[in-house]
């Protein structure tokens, strides 16, 4: 009998051991990095750096009295809003940042985990920092494609529409081949110069039912300011990284190129774009729509 007893007590603190206890815990934010707080409403939106460690360990403790529960299957609620943001730049040598919105009793973050949580009021974590607010544009929804991605297609709801004109007819964008990754080439085949940065200016795009939108990526795409010049005729390849963007829905996706055209009164701000589909199979094929 003692020793069945014992096993039952081993057995209780192995469950205790799977709980929090076991190390589900909030991810615990460096103090040696920025950390930004932002909270979202529907049209409006504010943010605050902590730039002190002592503000980082305040914010730290406060996440770390929480209560988690790891979820596989979340929804998002009709009402989401306010969505508060927690986002830390190159949290990791690999620079890569963490990114986590906060809505009702759920954590999601770019790191690909969700947690149910308790004991957690945004509103009041917010309010331990009440200055240096600034507001800032919706376009920066904290984990935005985690958001927009819930049930596995795109959410028009969470992304930023396209502001873009009718792509410049006269500067060619081609995919090489789409199957063997994203290279591009742009061709000038009109009697204007024109002036860009390299190639991490391009963007990524879909198109939903009503345009064309922005398609948010996991991390962020760095780039180096450099200048070029296209010349009539002239030619100019780079490569489109998916890396940031993870697994994307099956769709019609474009590469989008900013361009300044010189010549004439004054210089004129183009760009050029390329569509490509991406199959069910997660395989890609040409598209020539843009």
């Amino acid at each position: 009998m003692k020793q069945f007893s014992l096993w039952l007590v081993l057995f209780g603190l192995l469950l205790v051991g799977c709980g929090r206890g076991a190390g589900e815990r909030l991810p615990k934010l460096p103090e040696d990095k920025t950390v930004m707080l932002s909270i979202c409403e529907e049209e409006q939106y504010s943010q605050k750096y902590l730039y002190t460690k002592k503000e980082v360990r305040a914010l730290n403790k406060a996440l770390d009295q929480a209560s988690v529960q790891p979820v596989d299957d979340w929804t998002i609620p009709e009402d989401p809003w306010p969505v508060y943001g927690v986002y830390v730049t190159d949290l990791w040598n690999d620079g890569r940042e963490l990114d986590a919105a906060c809505f009702g009793d759920l954590w999601v973050d770019n790191q690909g985990q969700a947690f149910r949580v308790e004991g957690l009021d945004m509103q009041a974590l917010t309010d331990l920092f009440p200055d240096g607010w600034k507001e800032g544009k919706h376009n920066f929804l904290p984990s935005r494609q985690a958001l927009a991605l819930c049930g596995g297609s795109w959410n028009e709801q969470f992304m930023v529409p396209s502001d873009l004109p009718s792509p410049q007819t006269d500067v060619s964008m081609t995919l090489d081949d789409p199957s063997n990754g994203l290279s591009w080439t742009l061709t000038n085949l009109s009697r204007y110069e024109f002036f860009h940065g390299n190639g991490g200016y391009a963007s990524l795009q879909v198109c939903l039912e009503d345009g064309w939108y922005d398609v948010p990526s996991q991390f962020s795409r760095y780039h180096t300011d450099e200048g070029h010049t296209l010349p009539p005729g002239e030619s100019y390849s780079s490569v489109f990284p998916l890396e940031p963007y993870g697994d994307l829905p099956a769709g019609n996706y474009r590469i989008v190129f900013p361009m300044t055209q010189e010549g004439g009164s004054q210089p004129r701000e183009v760009y050029s774009a390329v569509c490509f589909l991406i199959l069910e199979d997660g395989t890609f094929a040409q598209e020539s729509l843009v």
